[in-house]
């Protein structure tokens, strides 16, 4: 949608810079930083996803060179806030990814609660039902799950700044406990069943 209306795309990213003040920018871009290369070392980050993390990371690099050399003040405050509009859309594009990360890994946790790992027990026998209990909790702790937990400290940064993004960090850490939970239940019946 924001694609095809690029004002509405301003929009947001005008509502967001309004929420981060200038002084919080350079925090602000090091937890964007650090969620970019947590999606780049993932395995269930697609590449373009990664590209769209980095787009406007080079522009937000060489204004602050030219922050720093400005020659004077009017000048240095114009590029603070053209800086400004770069990370706040930067910090759009990765408010989209963790949205969309954290609805895929709170779904797959949901499907792992719903199809109960009990049920698969007595449905198959006892060794092939606790091989299938450790592919779904190894799958669990892969992928999305993984790259949400990655991410709870530097969502929870952001959000210090944005407070529009602090639902996501709630999220993110609920998504991680529920995960730590069915990886925890899974070691206690690997104590109660006999193979």
């Amino acid at each position: 949608l924001m694609g095809c209306y690029p004002a509405l795309r301003q929009i947001e990213a005008n509502q967001l810079a309004l929420q981060m003040q200038g002084a919080d920018a350079d925090n602000v871009e090091a937890d964007l930083r650090e969620i970019t290369e947590l999606a780049a070392r993932s395995e269930v980050a697609a590449p373009s996803a990664v590209e769209a993390l980095e787009t406007g990371r080079e522009d937000v690099d060489e204004l602050a060179e030219k922050i720093e050399l400005a020659a004077s003040d009017s000048i240095r405050a114009g590029y603070f806030v053209k800086k400004g509009e770069l990370i706040a859309k930067r910090l759009l594009n990765t408010r989209n990814f963790v949205g969309e990360t954290l609805r895929r890994a709170g779904s797959k946790v949901a499907e792992v609660t719903r199809e109960s790992l009990a049920e698969t027990e007595k449905a198959i026998p006892r060794g092939v039902g606790k091989g299938v209990e450790e592919v779904v909790s190894g799958g669990i702790k892969a992928g999305a799950a993984l790259l949400v937990a990655s991410m709870i400290d530097p969502l929870t940064g952001l959000a210090v700044f944005v407070g529009s993004l602090s639902p996501f960090a709630k999220r993110a850490k609920d998504i991680a406990e529920r995960v730590d939970e069915l990886a925890g239940d899974s070691e206690k019946s690997d104590e109660t069943l006999d193979v």
